[in-house]
């Protein structure tokens, strides 16, 4: 019988180690987004809980997103690791987000950017290699309005210069077969953020 997931306990997301070089591991490039790191249950179509790190409740937050959210999933119940952005998920898009992008009241959307599958209806998958999480990933969540997958690119260091163009905050190099540990950094042998000259200075709790 598998393991039931502590979904109903907010799970902090897998912290990054940094770098200010692109990193000499065999692995894959995401682009770092500017926004909400967010942990999502979703359960039958409708979002159950919605956290940031330290277990911050989000939903009351951005309340159409998590709305909405739950239309992307394929699954009775999944739990995803994600990104909260406004517009592009830019370094200057995060101001956006500081001035109320996705209250209700607000006219600009935000969009989450799923990046990593956590649980899937019952089975942990933390201990499972990136890849076939990614797999699964592909096979739960569809791209709409409000939800995209992230893409990942088998060289880092031409995406690090395409996120320098982008005006993006950086990328993140992870480990081929990476598991993921929750609320812990693993060092340069897991997940590594390299940030580009337009990152902002300080690391908000929330990323």
């Amino acid at each position: 019988m598998a393991a039931r997931h502590g979904e109903d306990s907010p799970v902090d997301p897998m912290l990054l180690a940094r770098a200010s070089s692109i990193p000499s591991l065999t692995g894959s490039g995401e682009l770092k987004f500017d926004g909400f790191r967010a942990i999502v249950t979703v359960e039958s179509g409708r979002v159950r809980s919605m956290t940031g790190r330290g277990g911050g409740k989000l939903a009351g937050r951005f309340p159409a997103l998590a709305g909405t959210l739950g239309d992307a999933v394929d699954a009775d119940r999944v739990t995803l690791d994600g990104e909260i952005i406004a517009g592009t998920g830019d370094v200057a898009s995060f101001e956006l987000l500081l001035r109320g992008a996705g209250r209700r009241r607000s006219p600009i959307p935000v969009s989450f950017v799923a990046f990593d599958l956590l649980a899937l209806d019952g089975r942990v998958l933390t201990q499972k290699p990136i890849e076939h999480r990614r797999g699964l990933l592909a096979q739960v969540v569809r791209d709409t309005d409000a939800v995209a997958r992230i893409r990942s690119y088998e060289d880092p260091a031409a995406l690090f210069a395409a996120a320098e163009h982008l005006r993006m905050e950086g990328v993140v190099v992870k480990a081929s077969r990476s598991l993921y540990y929750p609320g812990l950094r693993c060092g340069q042998r897991c997940w590594v953020k390299v940030k580009t000259s337009h990152a902002r200075t300080g690391e908000p709790r929330w990323n």
